[in-house]
C-alpha cells in the first residue's frame, strides 16, 4: 500500500509541474495584459484632462463623480449578496437530489471487482492560484472529501477612475487517480460535480463588466493529457445579477495503457471591469451552499 501511495504521488508531482509550465505562461499573459491597460488608461486621463481643460470643466468634479459611482457598486455588493443566498428549503432539496443520484451510482450498483466501472469518490490532490491586480481580488480554496470535493472560489473586480480597467483570475483543481485496466482498452470518463453560486456585474456609463467560469476534465498517463472535455458554465456582462446552480457532467473518451492514470478537474473563474464604477463579481464561495463540489470522477471501459 505505502509503495501505491507513492506511486500515485510520483505521478501526481508530474501533473502538477506540467500544470506549473501553463499557469507560468497564464500568469505571464496576465501581468502583460494588466500592464497595458494601466499604461492605456493613463494616456487617455491625460488626453481627458486636456479636453476638460478646454470645456470649463473642473477635473475634481468629474473625480467626485465616479467616486460616487465606485461607492454605488460596492453598495451593490452589500445589498445584494444577502438577497441571492440561497434559502434552508433550497438547501434541502439539492441535498435531497444528491443522496437519490449517489444511491444510483454505477459504481456502487455493479457487483462487488465487477469490470468495467473503476472510480474514484476522493481526489488524491488539489491545488489553486489566483491573480489579481489593482482594485481586484480573489480567493480559491480546495478541500478533498469523500464524495464531498469541494472547491470555494471567487472573483471581484471595481472600476476606479474615467478609463482603468480591474480583472481577477481564480483556478482551483483536483486529481482523482484510477486503478489500472487489465489491458490497453478505451475509457469512457464522467465527472460528477454541482455549481452553486451568485454573480452580480455592473455596467457603468460606457465601461464593461463581465464575470466567466470555465470547467475542464483532462485524462492524464504517462506525464501526457491524452483527452479532455471543457464547458463554460457561466459568461455573463453587462448590468445584471442572479445564481447558477446546476449539475455540471464533464464526459468524453480516452484511450488508456494497462496501467493506472489520473483525471484532473479544473474550475477557473474571471472578473474583468472597465471604467469607474462597473463591477463583475463571480462567488462560488459566500454564504452556505454556495461552492463547486466535485462529487465523482467514474471511468467505464468494456474489458
Amino acid at each position: 500500500m505505502r509503495r501505491l501511495l507513492e506511486e500515485i504521488q510520483e505521478r501526481i508531482v508530474e501533473i502538477d509541474r506540467v500544470g506549473a509550465e501553463e499557469d507560468q505562461a497564464e500568469r505571464r499573459v496576465f501581468d502583460v495584459t494588466t500592464g497595458f491597460y494601466a499604461e492605456q488608461a493613463k494616456a487617455e486621463v491625460a488626453g481627458l484632462a486636456a479636453l476638460l481643460s478646454k470645456a470649463g470643466i473642473d477635473r475634481t468634479d468629474l473625480d467626485a463623480y465616479f467616486r460616487i459611482q465606485e461607492g454605488e457598486a460596492k453598495r451593490r455588493i452589500e445589498v445584494v449578496t444577502p438577497l441571492l443566498q440561497p434559502t434552508e428549503a433550497e438547501l434541502a432539496q439539492r441535498a435531497r437530489i444528491k443522496q437519490a443520484v449517489l444511491a444510483i451510482d454505477p459504481c456502487n450498483l455493479v457487483p462487488h471487482r465487477s469490470p468495467g466501472w473503476k472510480c474514484s469518490f476522493l481526489a488524491s490532490s488539489c491545488g489553486t492560484w489566483v491573480n489579481q491586480g489593482p482594485n481586484s481580488s480573489a480567493s480559491a480554496t480546495c478541500t478533498p472529501a469523500y464524495c464531498n470535493n469541494v472547491i470555494d472560489i471567487s472573483c471581484q473586480a471595481i472600476g476606479q477612475g474615467p478609463n482603468s480597467a480591474a480583472v481577477a483570475q481564480a483556478k482551483a483543481w483536483f486529481v482523482f487517480s484510477i486503478p489500472a485496466r487489465p489491458a490497453a482498452t478505451n475509457v469512457w470518463v464522467d465527472v460528477w460535480s454541482r455549481l452553486d453560486g451568485f454573480y452580480i456585474t455592473r455596467k457603468a456609463g460606457t465601461g464593461t463588466a463581465c464575470v466567466r467560469m470555465d470547467m475542464k476534465a483532462e485524462l492524464f498517463q504517462y506525464g501526457y493529457s491524452w483527452a479532455s472535455k471543457a464547458e463554460v458554465p457561466l459568461y455573463v456582462g453587462g448590468d445584471t445579477m442572479s445564481r447558477l446552480d446546476t449539475n455540471s457532467h464533464l464526459q468524453f473518451m480516452a484511450p488508456v495503457g494497462a496501467d493506472p492514470f489520473e483525471v484532473k478537474v479544473t474550475v477557473q473563474t474571471l472578473a474583468l471591469v472597465k471604467s469607474g464604477g462597473s463591477l463583475a463579481l463571480i462567488d462560488f464561495a459566500t454564504g452556505a451552499g454556495n461552492a463547486v463540489d466535485v462529487v465523482w470522477c467514474n471511468t467505464l471501459s468494456n474489458d
